[in-house]
Formats: C-alpha cells, sequence, structure tokens
C-alpha cells in the first residue's frame, strides 16, 4: 500500500507540472501525435505506386527498318510503339538519336530507353534462332535501384506479351496465305476447264483432219486411176492412128480428171479447216496452261524458321548503366542521410543550442552562432567518418568515387546540423519533435525509396526543395557513379542549404542567456 500511495503522489505531482504549464499540454499532445503523423507521410509516400508508373518518363528509339513477308511489306516496331503508348505503363517519348536518349538515362532525365534496332522485324519475323528479335532495355541502377528493377520487370513483360502478339501476326499470315491458296486453288480448276475445253477442241480439229485426209486419199486414188487411163489411152493412141480416137472420148479421160482435182481440192480445204480447228485448241491449250502457271503460288506460303525461333522469337537484353553490386548497398544512399539526420538530433541532447552564459550574451550574432555551432559539428563530423569507416571496412562497399563520398557525408552532417541548429533556436524543444517529422517528410520525398513519380503531387513537388533529395543524388553519384557521374552540382545544393540554416539560426530566435555556473552540460547522467 505504501508503494501504490508514493507511486500516486509522485503521479499527482506531476499531473500538476502539466496543469501549471500549457506549453508542456501542447508538447504532450504532439508527442502523441508524431508517431501516428510519421506513419501517415511515409504510408501517404509509398501508397499503390504502381498505379502511378504512367508518371515516369522513358523514352522509345525506332530503329526498325522492316522487312518482306508473304509478299507483304512488315514493320513491327510500329504497332509495338502504338500499343506501349496506348497502354500508357509508361509516359513514353519518341527519340531520334539512339545516344542522346542514353544519355538522358545517365541524367536521370529519364527511367530507361527502350531500343529497337534495324533489323528487327527481319530477325523477329525470320524466326531463326530463339530471341532473334532483340530489343535493348537501357536503365541506370545507380540513379534508382528500384527504377533499374521496374525496368526489368518491363522488359520481361515486354517480350512475353509481343511474343504473344507475333505469333498471332504470324498465324494471320498463314491463315491468310492458306485464304490465298485456296482462291488460287480455285483458278486452278478454272485453267484446267479451260484445258479441258482445248484438249477437247484439239480432239475434234483432230477428228477432221483424219476425216478430210480419208477423202484426200480417195481423190488422190480416182487422180491416180484417172491418170492411168489417160496414160494407157495416150499410149493406145500412139499405137494406133491418132484418127481412130473419137474426140468426145477424150472430153469424157479429161472430165473426170476434173472431177477428181475437184475432189481433191475440196479434201485438201477440209484438212485445212482440221488442222486450223487443231490450231485453235492448242491455243486455248496453251492458253489454260499458262493460267495454271500464272495462278499457282511461287513460293511454300507455311512459316519459315526453327520450333523455338518461331515460339519466342523476341527477347528483350537489359543493359544497365551503374551498377549496383546488391540489394544492400542500393539502400545506402537513403540510409546514410538519415543516420546523419539522426546523428544531428542526437547532439541535441548533449549540447544546450538556446543557451549562452552571461558573458557573452553581448557577443556578436555571428559570433555566437558560430560558437555554438563548432563543438555539434566537430561530433557531426566525428559521426560521419565512424559511419564511413563502417561502409568500406564492415560492409566492404566499393564506391566509384571515394573522396566524393567523404566529401558528400562531410558536407552533408554539418548542414543537418545547422538545419537542427536552427530548428531548435526558433522553437526550442518543438523544433527537436519538427525534426523527426522533417526527417519522415524528406525521406518520402527524395526519392530514396521509390522514384519520385510513382509518390503523390504533394511529394514531387516537394522533391527538389528539401536538401535529402540532393544527398541522395550526390551519394549515389559518388557512390556507384550514377547521373553521368555529376555529383558536384548536388553537393553544393545541400552545401547552400546548410549555408542557408545558419543564417536563419543566426537572426531567429532570442538566446537564453544564464549565469556561468549554471551553464553545464545538457545531458543528465
Amino acid at each position: 500500500m505504501m508503494m501504490l500511495r508514493e507511486a500516486l503522489a509522485l503521479a499527482r505531482l506531476d499531473a500538476s507540472v502539466f496543469r501549471r504549464s500549457r506549453a508542456l499540454i501542447l508538447s504532450a499532445l504532439g508527442v502523441i501525435l508524431i508517431p501516428a503523423l510519421y506513419a501517415l507521410i511515409y504510408l501517404e509516400a509509398v501508397w499503390d505506386p504502381a498505379s502511378r508508373t504512367p508518371a515516369l518518363h522513358a523514352l522509345i528509339v525506332d530503329l526498325d527498318e522492316g522487312t518482306v513477308s508473304q509478299g507483304q511489306r512488315v514493320r513491327l516496331a510500329v504497332d509495338l510503339v502504338q500499343t506501349l503508348r496506348a497502354r500508357q505503363v509508361f509516359s513514353f517519348e519518341m527519340a531520334d538519336d539512339e545516344e542522346a536518349a542514353r544519355r538522358e538515362v545517365r541524367a536521370g532525365r529519364s527511367l530507361f530507353v527502350l531500343v529497337i534496332p534495324r533489323d528487327f522485324s527481319a530477325s523477329a519475323l525470320a524466326g531463326e534462332r530463339p530471341g532473334g528479335g532483340r530489343l535493348v532495355v537501357y536503365a541506370s541502377e545507380g540513379n534508382h535501384y528500384a527504377g533499374a528493377g521496374l525496368a526489368r520487370r518491363f522488359a520481361a513483360e515486354l517480350g512475353h506479351q509481343f511474343n504473344e502478339t507475333l505469333n498471332e501476326r504470324r498465324w494471320a499470315l498463314v491463315l491468310g496465305a492458306a485464304t490465298g491458296s485456296g482462291k488460287s486453288l480455285q483458278q486452278l480448276r478454272q485453267g484446267l476447264d479451260g484445258l479441258n475445253l482445248g484438249a477437247r477442241a484439239q480432239v475434234e480439229g483432230l477428228a477432221q483432219a483424219v476425216d478430210a485426209t480419208g477423202r484426200w486419199i480417195t481423190a488422190s486414188g480416182s487422180v491416180f486411176d484417172g491418170l492411168t487411163l489417160l496414160v494407157d489411152g495416150v499410149k493406145d493412141v500412139s499405137s494406133a492412128a491418132p484418127t481412130l480416137v473419137p474426140a468426145s472420148a477424150s472430153r469424157e479421160k479429161l472430165d473426170d480428171l476434173s472431177r477428181s482435182s475437184k475432189r481433191l481440192q475440196e479434201g485438201a480445204s477440209e484438212l485445212q479447216s482440221g488442222l486450223s480447228a487443231l490450231r485453235d485448241g492448242a491455243t486455248r491449250l496453251s492458253a489454260g496452261l499458262t493460267l495454271v502457271q500464272g495462278r499457282l503460288p511461287e513460293t511454300d506460303p507455311g512459316p519459315g524458321g526453327t520450333p523455338g525461333g518461331l515460339a519466342a522469337p523476341v527477347q528483350p537484353e537489359v543493359q544497365i548503366d551503374a551498377p549496383v553490386p546488391n540489394e544492400g548497398t542500393a539502400h545506402a544512399p537513403s540510409s546514410i542521410p538519415v543516420s546523419l539526420w539522426l546523428g544531428a538530433v542526437m547532439v541535441t541532447f548533449l549540447v544546450h543550442l538556446r543557451q549562452v552564459p552571461q558573458g557573452l550574451a553581448l557577443s556578436t550574432r555571428w559570433g555566437v552562432t558560430l560558437g555554438k555551432f563548432a563543438l555539434p559539428s566537430l561530433v557531426v563530423l566525428a559521426q560521419a567518418g565512424v559511419l564511413l569507416l563502417m561502409l568500406l571496412l564492415v560492409l566492404r562497399i566499393e564506391p566509384i568515387h571515394p573522396w566524393a563520398l567523404a566529401a558528400t557525408m562531410a558536407v552533408t552532417s554539418l548542414t543537418f546540423m545547422a538545419m537542427t541548429l536552427a530548428l531548435v533556436r526558433a522553437l526550442g524543444d518543438t523544433g527537436k519533435a519538427l525534426a523527426s517529422i522533417l526527417l519522415v517528410l524528406q525521406l518520402s520525398a527524395a526519392g530514396g525509396i521509390v522514384p519520385i513519380e510513382l509518390s503523390g503531387s504533394f511529394f514531387r513537388e516537394l522533391n527538389p526543395w528539401l536538401p535529402f533529395t540532393w544527398v541522395v543524388r550526390a551519394v549515389r553519384a559518388s557512390l556507384f557513379g550514377a547521373f553521368d557521374h555529376s555529383w558536384g552540382l548536388a553537393l553544393g545544393l545541400v552545401a547552400l542549404a546548410g549555408v542557408v540554416a545558419l543564417v536563419i539560426a543566426t537572426w531567429v530566435g532570442r538566446w537564453r542567456v544564464v549565469p556561468q555556473e549554471h551553464y553545464g552540460p545538457k545531458l543528465d547522467l
């Protein structure tokens, strides 16, 4: 019971302190709200990023020259580009220069570039080997590891989906060729009908020629007989006196000869007609054959290539700039500024950032500010040094630009300390709470977790105005060679933010002057 009475008495005493201080009550309410506000800011920044991928900028370089398939001009890149832009998975824009598009990716102005090679249509439709239709997806892991992951998944899905589309198109061509073959078959039948007509006409002509030839033979026999009689008569006349042969008899071996000659002439005419019919039949036969030959397909309408090549003709190739060795290293650009910010906040528990001893109360503003900043700056620089050694020696991270990384961490620690000093100078202990909120706000709006385009519009607008954004960029450039190794500008902007923070810390708030004997360490150990 004694224990409970003592506990209750102490609780009442603490409650009385709260009742006497309205500022303390407001501070308690702020502390109560901080976890919920922290979670709200963080979750809002990463809420449903998949629905915001159309905000991600990507480029397409179309170099495809097309090909001819089944007698048709085909350019697969046209259908591919139209499909990608219609689906709006990313914000695609066309580019003409491949190298310029790659520079846009390295500079961080585009998430990736899709390059369609010149022989894409020819290689994809041929289907001679799996992945013959090559597509190049160029992205930078160093610029953003998660963004490069999106590019990798896009490449895999693109290959799968386009292979399905291409197979549908190929079957359409095959079926179209089959339809064309059916039409050619019909035309072939028509040609064969003409061939049959020509053949029948030829038979009829040959029959007429045979009949005419028979009559010609008969007529020739009569002529021969008449000539024989004529010769015999002439012989008889020659052996007897010519005056013994009557003139009428001579007119009659002559009439027979005339009639035989006429029949011979008629037979020759009939033979000529028969031969003409034979010629016409042969002409129609030739025309029918020509029609058949012209309508037959010149090539096999079936698809070429190999089974594997026809099944998976397109294989996107992912090319990575500023590669990142593993996922742990990929999180370093966002974890480093978080660690340095927490370090700066922890310094506020060691040093009274608003108090000055009575003997220095009349010093210049800049003198007091720089004096109060000196010791904390040494502490945060030591924090940055230890953090750098841990990265290099324990985690064995190998930065592309080690000295740039060291300079980035040093400048960042000083800037964050200056910002914390400004917050505490302006708001006192409330500034420490605000520093916690500002931490998660900067982390969410800096694009360190997911590409900033996948966050809400509020975070996208805030992104370029926060030091975290440029710290993350400078660390990525110095650590991985990201953003085309451009770390100097980002680091300069971080340093500028530190200078602005020191100016604010100098001119906002009032110093709390305490007696020299009461000026001591803040930490109660």
